[in-house]
């Protein structure tokens, strides 16, 4: 995922936060930018296939403005509860 922003360069560095609660998890990752627009339905390659998995395996996810970049969010549900 790196590869493709300027988290990937030299002393880059990216975020994950995970969130636990009850019955789910809720997930971001905020890097530090790229030229993605930060749309998850026109993302191209090199964004695509991790977004497309993202998408996938998701109950739900998006993308919001962070301070340097867009911030990917999901969340998943377990069915375990």
């Amino acid at each position: 995922m790196t590869r493709t922003s300027a988290s990937g360069h030299r002393g880059g560095t990216f975020t994950v936060r995970i969130h636990t609660f009850p019955g789910h998890i809720r997930a971001e990752v905020e890097d530090q930018g790229s030229t993605w627009d930060g749309n998850l339905d026109t993302a191209q390659p090199p964004h695509s296939l991790f977004l497309f998995l993202l998408r996938a395996l998701s109950t739900t996810c998006g993308t919001r403005r962070g301070s340097e970049a867009w911030i990917t969010w999901f969340t998943h549900c377990s069915v375990l509860n």
